[in-house]
């Protein structure tokens, strides 16, 4: 294996865990989706009101709890995202829906350390269909070479989960499964949400809500979610490394979700998202590449270690 056929493979496993890590930042309805947080809105017609209540009607966390049920139900948007971790820092934007699975195109800057592997220094396109993902990482003439001229590495989120052992099975549900309401089900959980005031995102009036979250500590008293919805955003967290974390939202008048910021403290340090939605309701329309112009990188990463276990 030639010395750009090793980089394409480092990058091909590096880009995954960033990638995905966009995606993932939506969340896993099996945690506590729009329809299940929106349930404590009450059985009155309040409970799906044109706009969500004022924030003086009604609790922090039942306020979050609408908030939820209505950016979930919104189906998609265009986001803007800022991913910093201990690799590297992550840029992308892009529409995006969830309303079955996600779907997605964007255009993302990934760390040097993964574009200075393949000779790019430009951004990557990123595609998301309900059960891959694909990245063109505009790669070299010399590692493309080595990938036979192809230019997307497909990811397969069941061949990924399988790669990823344990923590494969809340990863797959969480890329399969996404919306961008994750922060708000987490602040809803901590039992600690509180208003921060009123404030402004790109110009339209908000209200700023924030939360700690301690995952030994979440309980959801007090609010819709069930013990099961719990436990399994804990089990998501925990997947993704998290042991506590730091939860800012910003809401409009609307009760539709503006921006979310979230730090979280994991085993492999810090990871700081932020995450900003426009344009709710946009068309997403999702053409996956040609089969013959893809790479499957889960083979690719398993055949990596393979050879790394057996010592080439």
């Amino acid at each position: 294996m030639t010395s750009t056929r090793t980089r394409a493979l480092a990058a091909a496993a590096l880009v995954v865990a960033l990638a995905t890590g966009t995606a993932a930042c939506g969340g896993d309805k099996s945690a506590g989706s729009s329809k299940a947080a929106g349930a404590a809105a009450g059985s009155s017609a309040s409970a799906a009101p044109t706009a969500a209540q004022s924030p003086l009607a009604v609790t922090p966390a039942a306020f979050l709890q609408q908030v939820a049920q209505k950016t979930g139900g919104q189906k998609s948007a265009k986001v803007s995202e800022d991913i910093k971790t201990p690799s590297g820092e992550v840029t992308a934007q892009g529409p995006i829906s969830w309303g079955d699975g996600l779907l997605g195109s964007l255009t993302m800057q990934l760390p040097t350390a993964v574009t200075s592997k393949v000779g790019s220094g430009g951004p990557a396109d990123v595609i998301y269909q309900s059960d891959a993902m694909y990245v063109n990482l505009h790669m070299s003439q010399a590692a493309l070479a080595q990938l036979g001229g192809k230019h997307w590495f497909k990811y397969d989120y069941a061949d990924l989960a399988k790669l990823m052992g344990a923590a494969g099975t809340s990863f797959e549900n969480s890329l399969k499964n996404a919306d961008p309401v994750t922060a708000v089900q987490s602040m809803i959980a901590s039992g600690q949400v509180t208003e921060v005031g009123k404030d402004s995102v790109n110009g339209t009036p908000a209200t700023h809500y924030a939360a700690d979250l301690n995952l030994g500590q979440m309980s959801g008293a007090g609010t819709s979610l069930t013990q099961d919805q719990v436990s399994a955003l804990r089990q998501q967290l925990q997947s993704q490394g998290v042991t506590k974390a730091h939860f800012d939202v910003w809401v409009d008048g609307q009760g539709l979700l503006l921006k979310q910021e979230a730090k979280s403290q994991t085993a492999n340090g810090q990871i700081d998202v932020s995450a900003t939605y426009t344009d709710y309701g946009t068309q997403v329309t999702v053409t996956p590449p040609a089969a013959d112009d893809t790479v499957d990188a889960a083979q690719l990463i398993a055949r990596a270690q393979q050879g790394q276990s057996g010592g080439n």
